[in-house]
């Protein structure tokens, strides 16, 4: 079968959609939120949040105060700069990676500054000074590879463009830099904005049946969140609070926050919260709140009146919070001890309803809003009441379909509000506070007292926020405090990235991590429900299967950016057929809780619903005259916010999908979807949302009647070439695609092409929308072919095995200082049957033929018999670099017996002024860096200068011998960190124990290396390279590599490459035709059968062999399992100075681990000596005794020739007495310590035997 033969005929009809799901798999998902939050992100924070306005001590006694108010504007954030000589030039990725600095762009804003001081004298005018800042330098931020900020950004589109900057054009990771080495922010999951997310009986909260949640964003994206929660308690009673300063310190019964917002009444508290419920239902809602609002539930909040009023609600938070009366008070009246009046009573209530206004639920809005509030509040007390009685399901907290993706972008703007404010507006506000009390009004320069050292600050803090182990902790705490002990709760959580492979950088770039309270390496195993589909990668995480903390993004999902919230709601509230709240009386949508309507209020609710439909050119009333309320009203909420409701669910949708997809007033990355448990529309603009493309279908449904039912892709109604040639963008832009969430596909009726055009005529079967089953796979799983004809668990494995290929990991790995050990394989080759996966991710295998044959025991289960001359094939070579910080005092030298202590036993012949030389060859125990470092004393001081006075303290080279590629130097007298960086290249060949694997995940290592003479050998002289047990095929079903090996053998004779990409349709009848076509082409000289079998012969004996041997072309990755690697050998290392055992690790110089098997097999064999060696000599440790008072617990350090006895008044003198090893050292004490013992010790001679 050919390239063309294998090619699918909808790839060709519908614009080769292959090449649309590269364009967005070769995008980072992160990448968008990354380049809006330095377009929008960044200026919004700077300009909107962080306006100054404060208040001073003046220098003059006559003055009251000083007011300085701070406004910033036209803020922009430029790409990375370098001086050259006395210019600027722009820096490129490759020189930060060289010159070991940050890559970072200024942030210049105008600052404009307005300060007034005011008398204590009413009568006297207040003096006002004003200036503006043009274009300051207020910090650095750190810019991205290849973002909209980088100088080799999106307008380098081509290969060759990147490849001239040294940069690789199929590199996904793209990382920050600091101190040239690379780091990348990780995408974390969180509850959904704007959703309630609500959990029964969370184990957390004793007393607490149903435990909800809610966060809403205020504005368009950047600023605070807030959190309501709601408890449902084991009595009946219902708490509500709201987290987020100042009131997270109140958990009010929820009647009395209804209160606060203005609902007076037990009888519209019941009916609001019960609205919208049908039938029974309703009525059980409305009793079981009526039941929570009685006042024995809830301790000390006093008699729950019939009609509660607004003070009534602030009386109760008054005599609950006596302590936060006392402590507003304090504050703001510096009244302490002091009798609070009912004056100070009366404004710390005003307070409180001023932070009710403010800070609760702040997306809604403000004093204005204060209804909408309390109606939107009995949405959440609904909801958690009917997941509390199990009328509905609560949500899944492992689902995508109610999560959030926290991606890049957002967690620079969390780093940025947090470390802004303590190390920028920190230093202005102290600046500011200090010239005014230090210096007169009139005297003062606002220009010369705006502080210029935030720049510093700030990058330092952003810095530090990046490249310390706090931000690693903060990828599922959340939480850490930077190294200058000012505390934040929002780090960025990176990672260093050492991309040995190219697959490990598209795992970093499209992972995700769920928040979890243990550690970033919880064990605590999650499952992936079926609604993540199209947004989890089903090969990673198989549905239903444990995916850990971490899952892989599927190739075509797409985090989304965030638009407008209020261009959407006005939009919204524009629509004809949307029915406004402020509309609907609250009797009309109560449900079935039977309450008639007031006098005259039936009359106007009729004409209100009827000239609504009127507007929206309905023919008929839909309400029924018998009883005109409409008991099935849909609500309508757009971004946490109730707009409106409507009685036709599935219309209204369809309605918004057509406004989504002509864009009249709604972005593309829209969401909308019906939920039938809540009987609730939820329309979503909010960042980090999971989406995926998504093909319309459309059919003559409203001309059914006169005509035949057909429904047809909206893709196939454009030609061929001219959707070939359009882009992602343009296919969207002409409605043949579309962005849909996943909680949108909840609602539609999705089927794959060759689905809907099979049922293009079955009007049972009306289809919305067609999918592509390979989008719902990630790009390191798009590596293995043929993934639907093998078992699912190998396709896990061989994708998880993808990232331990040796391979080329990127083109320009060699120039990447930041790689800890990079892997090459010699021969890298591409495969004759390629995946969609192979076109963006290079090469990380070799072709190889391989037989199904039984090597003489070689071969045993899962092992392998390797041709000897692939050795060469399969070589590898590496590249390791070797970092040395130079610490703060030390010398660059060669250390010697002369100038330092401690001398180690290395080799210094290769030093040159302290530094190995590049071309050099090294070899273990080699000095790459001498450095020696002044010892201090107690006191801090230096002990002296040199012999005794320093200490040796240089890069030893570990390891087998290499090749000094290049020697980096940062020794920039302005870093903060002096470094030195040798770049190691070493080598290895082929040896038994190193491993291989398959990309089905057929894996196994090399069990003997055999001369290709006593290999198998075809009649044409063709030698297997690789024999792999038969057995291993039938033991781990997988069927897959039988088809590769097969359609491989065909590219290889026709000289074609095949298509072998997931869910591509193959039968072994098409394989058996396109065999007996190359056997009936004589030119082709294919001498096997119509099944892949060939006839052999013993290469040993040169006889026959019986059978037909399967012999065909298999692709082969070798991993970086190499067990030269993993050989160690120890006779005397360095110990841990706590606990006094060999520290652990090859790389560290450690000890061999002997566990219990390997002592048992060293006993098996008669090395008792060594077992009694090692056990003596491992961890060894004097014992010190005090000569004068017998005391165990003596202290010394024989180096500085210091003892100290614990013994008070006791004189300073002692011995050592060496105990074999530090468990017998503790016995030793315990035995003594219970028999009342004591050692003394015996002078020589005078011991008695």
């Amino acid at each position: 079968m050919s390239s063309k033969t294998a090619a699918s005929a909808d790839l060709i009809q519908h614009g080769d959609m292959d090449r649309h799901l590269i364009d967005i798999a070769s995008v980072p998902p992160s990448m968008g939120s990354i380049n809006t939050f330095y377009k929008r992100g960044l200026p919004h924070i700077i300009e909107e949040i962080f306006t100054v306005d404060k208040d001073a001590k003046p220098h003059d006694p006559s003055a009251s105060r000083i007011n300085y108010k701070i406004k910033f504007s036209g803020t922009t954030l430029g790409s990375p700069m370098i001086n050259d000589g006395h210019k600027k030039v722009p820096m490129l990725p490759h020189m930060a990676r060289d010159s070991k600095r940050d890559y970072n762009g200024e942030v210049l804003t105008n600052v404009h500054i307005v300060a007034t001081q005011h008398f204590k004298d009413p009568s006297k005018e207040p003096i006002t000074k004003e200036v503006t800042l043009e274009r300051h330098h207020i910090c650095n931020f750190p810019i991205a590879v290849r973002s909209n900020r980088c100088n080799v950004g999106p307008h380098a589109v081509s290969d060759r463009d990147l490849m001239s900057v040294g940069e690789d054009p199929r590199d996904q990771s793209r990382p920050f830099l600091f101190g040239g080495n690379e780091y990348v922010v990780q995408m974390s999951s969180e509850s959904e904005f704007n959703r309630p997310n609500t959990i029964r009986g969370k184990k957390e909260f004793k007393g607490i049946l149903t435990y909800q949640s809610f966060l809403s964003r205020p504005g368009d994206g950047y600023e605070n969140s807030g959190r309501t929660i709601t408890e449902v308690h084991v009595n009946g009673g219902i708490m509500f609070t709201l987290d987020r300063d100042p009131l997270k310190r109140f958990n009010l019964p929820f009647y009395v926050v209804l209160s606060i917002y203005g609902m007076n009444s037990q009888r519209e508290i019941c009916n609001t919260i019960a609205e919208g419920t049908h039938d029974n239902i309703g009525s059980v809602v409305h009793d079981f709140v009526m039941d929570a609002m009685k006042p024995e539930l809830y301790a000390n909040w006093g008699d729950d009146p019939e009609t509660p009023t607004t003070d009534d609600a602030l009386n109760a938070i008054v005599n609950n919070y006596d302590d936060e009366v006392r402590r507003w008070v304090n504050r703001n009246n510096s009244t302490n001890g002091a009798e609070i009046t009912k004056d100070q009573i009366d404004a710390f209530k005003r307070t409180i309803i001023a932070y009710f206004d403010d800070y609760a639920l702040p997306h809604i809005g403000g004093k204005e809003k204060r209804a909408e509030k309390a109606r939107f509040i009995c949405h959440l007390l609904r909801l958690a009441v009917l997941h509390h009685l199990k009328l509905i399901e609560t949500d899944s907290r492992d689902s995508y379909e109610t999560r959030r993706i926290v991606a890049a972008g957002e967690n620079l703007a969390k780093t940025t509000k947090s470390h802004f404010k303590l190390s920028v507006l920190a230093a202005i506000n102290a600046s500011f506070r200090t010239a005014f009390l230090n210096k007169p009004f009139a005297e003062i320069d606002l220009k010369r007292i705006f502080p210029k050292k935030t720049t510093d600050a700030f990058t330092k803090a952003i810095t530090q926020a990046f490249i310390t182990t706090n931000a690693l902790r903060s990828v599922t705490t959340g939480s850490a405090s930077v190294a200058n002990r000012m505390p934040t709760a929002r780090l960025i959580p990176a990672s260093s990235l050492y991309p040995a492979k190219i697959q490990r950088e598209i795992q970093h770039a499209s992972n995700t991590a769920m928040k979890s309270k243990g550690s970033e390496r919880a064990t605590e195993i999650r499952s992936v429900p079926p609604s993540s589909l199209h947004g989890i990668c089903i090969t990673n995480s198989p549905e239903g299967a444990g995916s850990g903390v971490r899952v892989q993004l599927a190739i075509s999902a797409k985090v989304t950016r965030g638009g407008s919230v209020f261009v959407t709601r006005k939009t919204l509230e524009a629509m004809k057929i949307l029915i406004p709240v402020n509309k609907v009386p609250l009797d009309a949508i109560r449900g079935g809780i039977a309450m008639p309507f007031q006098e005259g209020e039936r009359v106007a609710y009729n004409r209100i619903i009827a000239d609504e439909y009127k507007r929206a050119g309905s023919a008929t009333h839909p309400i029924v005259s018998a009883d005109p309320r409409p008991t099935n009203l849909t609500r309508v909420i757009s971004n946490g916010v109730i707009v409106g409701f409507t009685r036709d669910y599935s219309r209204f949708l369809s309605k918004l999908r057509e406004m989504r997809r002509s864009k009249s007033g709604f972005t593309r990355e829209t969401s909308f979807h019906y939920v039938p448990k809540e009987d609730t529309i939820y329309v979503f603009t909010d960042y980090g949302r999971l989406m995926f493309p998504a093909f319309p279908v459309i059919n003559n449904g409203q001309h059914f009647k006169s005509g035949k039912w057909k429904q047809t892709l909206v893709i196939d109604t454009i030609p061929a070439k001219k959707a070939r040639e359009m882009t992602m963008d343009e296919l969207v832009d002409c409605g043949a695609v579309e962005w849909v969430t996943l909680q949108e596909q909840m609602n539609m009726f999705v089927g794959t092409f060759d689905t809907i055009r099979k049922n293009a005529k079955d009007y049972l079967k009306p289809y919305t929308h067609g999918v592509l089953p390979k989008s719902q796979i990630g790009l390191p799983a798009h590596e293995t072919p043929f993934q639907n004809m093998s078992q699912v668990t190998r396709n896990t494995f061989a994708a998880n095995q993808t990232a331990q290929a040796c391979g080329w990991p990127t083109q320009n790995w060699h120039y990447r200082a930041g790689y800890k050990g990079v892997y090459v394989l010699s021969g890298v080759q591409m495969p004759v049957v390629q995946t969609l996966g192979e076109r963006i991710v290079l090469p990380s295998g070799f072709s190889a033929t391989v037989a199904f044959w039984a090597e003489k025991g070689h071969n045993q289960e899962d092992s392998l018999a390797i041709n000897e001359s692939l050795t060469p094939q399969v070589g590898w070579f590496g590249c390791t670099n070797k970092t040395h910080q130079i610490p703060t005092g030390a010398e660059l030298t060669a250390p010697t017996q002369g100038n330092c202590t401690g001398l180690r036993s290395s080799k210094i012949g290769k030093l040159e002024n302290g530094v190995i030389t590049a071309d050099t060859i090294v070899e273990a125990d080699d000095v790459l860096v001498g450095t020696i470092e002044p010892i201090m004393s107690a006191s801090g001081e230096s002990t002296g200068h040199g012999g005794r006075g320093y200490r040796d303290t240089s890069l030893v080279y570990s390891g087998n011998a290499g090749y000094c590629r290049r020697v980096i130097k940062n020794m920039d007298p302005t870093s903060a960190q002096k470094t030195i960086q040798a770049q190691i290249m070493v080598s290895g060949q082929l040896q038994n124990g190193d491993k291989f694997s398959s990309r089905f995940g057929q894996k196994g290592v090399c069990g003997g290396i055999i001369p290709f003479a006593n290999l198998p050998v075809t009649a044409d002289g063709m030698t297997p390279m690789i024999c792999i047990n038969p057995l291993a095929i039938p033991s781990r079903m997988t069927i897959g590599q039988m088809i590769e090996q097969a359609l491989s053998l065909i590219g290889a004779v026709d000289g074609e490459f095949h298509d072998g990409s997931a869910f591509s349709e193959i039968s072994s009848e098409d394989l058996q035709k396109e065999f007996q076509r190359i056997i009936a082409d004589p030119d082709l000289h294919y001498e096997g059968d119509d099944k892949g079998y060939f006839p052999m012969y013993d290469g040993s004996t040169g006889r026959p062999i019986q059978n037909a041997v399967c012999f065909g072309i298999t692709y082969y990755r070798r991993l970086d399992k190499v067990a030269e690697g993993s050989a160690q050998v120890a006779h005397t290392v360095r110990k841990d100075p706590v606990t006094r055992q060999p520290v652990r690790g090859k790389a560290h110089g450690g000890g061999v681990r002997k566990g219990e098997m390997e002592i048992g097999t060293m006993a098996a064999n008669g090395a008792s000596m060594a077992i009694k060696d090692s056990i003596e000599r491992s961890d060894a440790t004097p014992q010190f005794i005090c000569t004068a008072c017998n005391a165990q617990y003596a202290v010394a350090n024989p180096d500085q020739g210091v003892f100290q006895c614990r013994t008070p008044d006791c004189p300073k003198d002692g011995i050592a007495v060496q105990v074999p090893n530090r468990h017998a050292a503790f016995r030793i004490r315990e035995v003594t310590t219970v028999l009342g013992a004591e050692f003394r010790p015996v002078p020589d001679g005078q011991f008695a035997h």
